[in-house]
């Protein structure tokens, strides 16, 4: 899997590609950017292998389809992004993917809210595990 993408239905989607292996098959680095209607951003991210990838996340998401209490919440080890996904009581996830800027100039930071249908988040959990090679 080259990409994994995920798509709202307000033209706005998060993309997760080129990815970087080390030579047991740890994804060591990809790319994360967010597109909505007059914005893109990327970031690289570094996936240290004493950290967990977004995989976990979106794991949890979709065992809890149905909705769950408060926010879940998942950080990039270095810093790079951010993920927090709250659920209201028919079905929808909001997945915010915030983007935080480096120590370098110039600086910058950017935020994405997307809702998701609990249809899609099945196959955004075997997506993202498939794409970070996670299958703990």
């Amino acid at each position: 899997m080259d990409e994994f993408v995920i798509r709202s239905d307000k033209e706005a989607k998060v993309t997760f590609d080129s990815r970087r292996f080390d030579h047991t098959g740890w994804v060591t680095a990809y790319t994360i950017t967010i597109d909505a209607r007059g914005l893109r951003a990327t970031r690289e991210v570094e996936n240290l292998p004493y950290g967990s990838s977004p995989a976990k996340l979106f794991g949890e998401l979709a065992e809890e389809w149905s909705g769950f209490k408060g926010q879940k919440e998942w950080g990039a080890i270095e810093g790079e992004f951010n993920l927090s996904a709250s659920s209201d009581a028919i079905g929808h996830t909001t997945l915010v993917v915030e983007i935080l800027p480096s120590y370098a100039s110039p600086c910058w930071s950017a935020e994405l809210s997307i809702e998701i249908e609990a249809g899609q988040l099945e196959r955004i959990a075997s997506d993202a595990r498939e794409f970070f090679n996670d299958f703990t």
